[in-house]
């Protein structure tokens, strides 16, 4: 195990090595990796970054400029002189922290999408490149609202702010004037989308580059656009390509079969399958947080998809965590069930490149839900919880008995850097964030029919506490 874990920490040195041997603030991401909503037309590369605005007039004259954008390009340059652009500073927060955690700037440029194709990058010079890795919204059609989403990538939030208004934040959260100032208003006709059209004017040339395509949303299942990409592949499947969808799967069913028996008829045929989904909490805590997520329906929709598509085709399922206060209480339980997973399929389907991979990230936005917003108590009991699960499943105690469940030493190391977060990190006025979230949770339970102390029994010390300090 031991020969394991220097394995990828010495991949991690030499790929930080190579990085900043061009420049020690190059990323290659910002070339090949591309987040892209056509909905409203924002992209960014990678997804950390805020997004930006692509002007009509650079993808009327090139539709490419979907993502070779001039704005993109000017950050790009200043990689390359060894400046730090702003928009990155998730990166630069961990890379500043010390010395003992990778920022996702080298996680990312160690990727089999990114590291190979760093010559291509350095030839490309100030002109135009196609992304390695696409991530596309074609729409913010959503069955869910959560907590920490927004109208611009769900329909439900969208539907909520038309009629009751912000949310009463110091900062309107989820207002309509605040997104709209933003450039992020979805695009009213949805059938008549300059964005959209460019794609695919677009898409002749960019398919054949792509190592990655990953279809998110909004809820991809529910968009028809993805579906046409889907039916695309399958007409002109590359055995090259790795194919990721982003999903709730808390669809209705005739969705999931649907996606089912096209992978089934595709998925052979590509190099990987990827059905990415998402969650950081367990049971009502996952309900409140993702709502309109129905949790023991998307417990059963994931094993319904790993068993049907794995054995088939090299399938990967990644948990993808956007961890926040409202995952402080049950993250390590949502762990657990990836454990779980885990116990259930990974051995019986590992010779078949079978994959359960999970990330963990940190929420900063909305502020008011980051986990550094937490008194220390809170914090404690968050670390204690974390540490227990860190010792009883850490891959290195079991020497790879899997049957028993295990976390990887990557997976760890990402914990660990979430602790160090909530800790450390720092997303504005404390005091401020600590009002709007109490706010915010009231405003929530008011609309929603929600109970935020009795899912929540853990931060009731925390909820109580800044009520009082309101009050005073």
């Amino acid at each position: 195990m031991k020969n394991t874990k220097q394995s990828i920490i010495d991949k991690l040195i030499s790929t930080k090595e190579d990085l900043d041997g061009i420049s020690p603030s190059f990323c290659t991401a910002k070339w090949l990796q591309h987040t892209l909503y056509l909905q409203n037309g924002m992209n960014h590369s990678c997804h950390h970054p805020p997004t930006h605005k692509i002007p009509l007039s650079e993808i009327a004259a090139d539709p490419s400029a979907l993502h070779n954008t001039k704005h993109k390009k000017a950050e790009q340059a200043q990689m390359l002189r060894g400046e730090r652009p702003s928009g990155c500073d998730y990166c630069w927060r961990v890379e500043d922290m010390d010395n003992e955690h990778f920022s996702d700037r080298v996680y990312k440029s160690s990727a089999n999408w990114a590291k190979p194709y760093v010559f291509d990058v350095l030839g490309a010079g100030d002109g135009n490149i196609n992304p390695t890795y696409l991530e596309i919204s074609f729409s913010n059609v959503c069955n869910l609202k959560c907590a920490y989403c927004s109208p611009d990538l769900s329909s439900k939030w969208y539907e909520e702010i038309k009629q009751h208004g912000a949310y009463p934040t110091s900062t309107n959260y989820n207002g309509f004037d605040v997104i709209e100032s933003m450039g992020k208003m979805p695009i009213p006709n949805k059938d008549d989308n300059p964005y959209v059209d460019a794609f695919w004017k677009w898409w002749p040339d960019l398919y054949p580059d792509l190592h990655t395509l990953r279809l998110t949303g909004g809820e991809p299942l529910m968009s028809k656009d993805c579906w046409n990409v889907l039916e695309n592949i399958c007409k002109d499947p590359r055995e090259d390509l790795v194919l990721s969808i982003n999903t709730n799967l808390d669809v209705p069913d005739a969705m999931i079969d649907r996606l089912i028996e096209l992978l089934l008829d595709c998925g052979p045929h590509l190099r990987e399958v990827q059905i990415f989904t998402s969650g950081e909490a367990t049971g009502s805590a996952a309900e409140y947080t993702r709502f309109g997520l129905k949790y023991d329906n998307w417990i059963n929709n994931c094993h319904k998809v790993i068993t049907a598509l794995s054995g088939k085709m090299k399938i990967v399922f990644p948990f993808m965590t956007t961890v926040s206060i409202l995952s402080a209480g049950t993250f390590d339980k949502f762990i657990e069930q990836v454990v779980e997973f885990r116990r259930l399929y990974i051995n019986d389907h590992m010779k078949q490149g079978n994959m359960i991979p999970m990330m963990t990230n940190y929420l900063r936005y909305p502020n008011m839900l980051a986990l550094c917003n937490l008194t220390t108590t809170e914090k404690v009991a968050v670390k204690e919880r974390l540490d227990i699960v860190i010792e009883k499943y850490s891959i290195a105690n079991h020497n790879f008995d899997i049957d028993n469940g295990f976390i990887w030493e990557d997976e760890i190391d990402q914990i660990k850097r979430l602790i160090e977060f909530m800790n450390q990190g720092d997303v504005g006025d404390k005091e401020q964030h600590r009002i709007d979230f109490v706010n915010f949770v009231d405003e929530y339970d008011k609309r929603r029919g929600t109970d935020f102390n009795a899912t929540f029994p853990e931060l009731n010390e925390y909820y109580r506490m800044i009520k009082n300090e309101k009050a005073e």
